[in-house]
């Protein structure tokens, strides 16, 4: 599947950089870091642009999934610089991974978020019982992503679809679990959402526009 990953390994590129410094080039050593804090040790074989091909010392199956949020390494000690890229593809002893800028973050949370209560069922897929439906709340909203309850473990990089209703209209949103912590005593998860339709970009607009315009 991503074979042709090594393909191009004599290739050469100085525009990925990690926390915006060292720039990585064909046959660094790096290590790629888990939301759990598993770290997968490396060489750089083909860097273009944003992408980055891997070539580890042990396999990745089972430890990291396509879509995972990880942390790239490189240096060690003091010299140590670190920048989040995302999984495009993982299987055998080979990856491809995607740079995240701080600019994309920044323009994500640049969408008003707004502190809403809306009742929501979450769809995830689990290795024991397959596709596993929990009842949670979107705690807040934003054209986006949102913010749920975490009734259920959601760890970082776990697809799932949420069920919910918006001024009494189903609606459906697919994503991606970016970020999980601790309100008080609740566990959150943060999803960000997947590309929507038209008619489903729409409706979640007039809604937040309509709460904002409540909220005066």
């Amino acid at each position: 599947m991503i074979s042709s990953m090594a393909v191009g390994a004599r290739q050469r590129g100085g525009n990925f950089t990690a926390g915006g410094s060292r720039p990585l080039t064909v046959s660094t050593v790096v290590g790629v870091e888990s939301a759990q804090g598993d770290v997968w040790r490396a060489q750089v074989t083909y860097v273009s642009d944003r992408l980055v091909g891997l070539r580890g010392w042990t396999i990745v199956d089972g430890r990291f999934r396509e879509r995972d949020t990880v942390t790239l390494l490189i240096g060690e000690g003091d010299r140590l610089v670190s920048g989040k890229a995302q999984v495009l593809a993982a299987g055998g002893s080979l990856m491809r991974i995607v740079r995240r800028d701080a600019s994309e973050e920044s323009e994500r949370r640049l969408a008003p978020r707004l502190r809403v209560d809306i009742d929501a069922t979450v769809t995830v897929s689990t290795p024991q019982s397959g596709l596993a439906q929990v009842a949670t709340h979107v705690v807040d909203l934003s054209a986006s992503g949102c913010a749920i309850r975490a009734t259920t473990p959601l760890p970082v990089g776990t697809p799932v679809a949420l069920d919910l209703e918006l001024a009494g209209t189903p609606v459906k949103f697919a994503g991606i679990v970016v970020r999980t912590w601790l309100a008080g005593t609740e566990s959150r998860a943060g999803v960000q959402f997947d590309p929507m339709p038209s008619p489903t970009i729409q409706l979640l607009n007039r809604f937040l526009v309509d709460q904002l315009r409540n909220d005066e």
